[in-house]
């Protein structure tokens, strides 16, 4: 699904944004934790390369990290020895084989296309939780807080002496879908300069919209603030 230039501008961009990911992660490691001491097995929906993966490494011993790319599973897998992975399209029906005692869902959400993909993801989820499970997903702006027309810039050094420019722009292309059209510029010593460009689109979701979806597909879930989460977290259980 990506090129190996995706994953590693990917992975240099998260990176390189400051982001918290050890706050992140000991944060969504503390809703489990209150609601379920006990946990001993999580599986990370959306590990991507892996960066909160590491951290959940260090609280939980039997660990899965699950992404639709394999390329990026493949990064995350030399970042979290240990760590077992599994292609899992969030999008489709996921049957695993097995049960987990908590589940996090980090970057997930805007790339379902209807609040019905996220109603079936729920109920997907929720049956590979083992009883007393704690569900775990960050949401991401609704349809009112989107700017559209929204451009950023980054530069990241690389490794090897080289550089990457990455620009995006994101457009409204219904009331609650995105269209982002990211350009990256390559320069490496050897290898000189490349640039390639990539489209994704993402929806935006109300709360409400979130609260329904839980509660249809028979969650009982709540939505709390966490600092290190600019749109809080949701954490659900099974309805008993």
């Amino acid at each position: 699904m990506y090129n190996d230039d995706y994953v590693e501008t990917y992975d240099l961009l998260m990176r390189s944004r400051g982001k918290a990911y050890r706050t992140q992660a000991l944060g969504v490691v503390r809703e489990i934790r209150e609601r379920l001491p006990e946990a001993a097995s999580l599986l990370d929906l959306g590990t991507g390369t892996g960066l909160h993966a590491q951290f959940f490494a260090e609280e939980f011993d039997d660990l899965v990290g699950a992404d639709i790319s394999a390329d990026m599973m493949a990064l995350a897998a030399k970042r979290v020895p240990g760590m077992a992975t599994l292609r899992v399209d969030a999008r489709a029906e996921i049957d695993l084989g097995r049960t987990f005692d908590a589940i996090s869902c980090l970057w997930v959400i805007p790339h379902l296309e209807s609040a019905d993909e996220f109603e079936a993801l729920i109920a997907g989820l929720l049956k590979h939780l083992n009883p007393g499970g704690v569900l775990v997903i960050e949401p991401w702006y609704g349809p009112d807080e989107f700017h559209d027309g929204y451009v950023a810039g980054d530069r990241m050094s690389k490794e090897n002496g080289g550089a990457i420019v990455r620009l995006s722009h994101a457009r409204r292309i219904g009331a609650a879908r995105i269209e982002m059209v990211v350009h990256h510029a390559v320069a490496d010593p050897g290898e000189g300069l490349r640039e390639f460009t990539e489209q994704v689109r993402l929806s935006l979701f109300t709360r409400e919209q979130l609260a329904a979806c839980f509660a249809s597909a028979g969650a009982v879930a709540e939505h709390v603030e966490r600092d290190s989460f600019a749109w809080g977290l949701w954490v659900a259980r099974a309805a008993a």
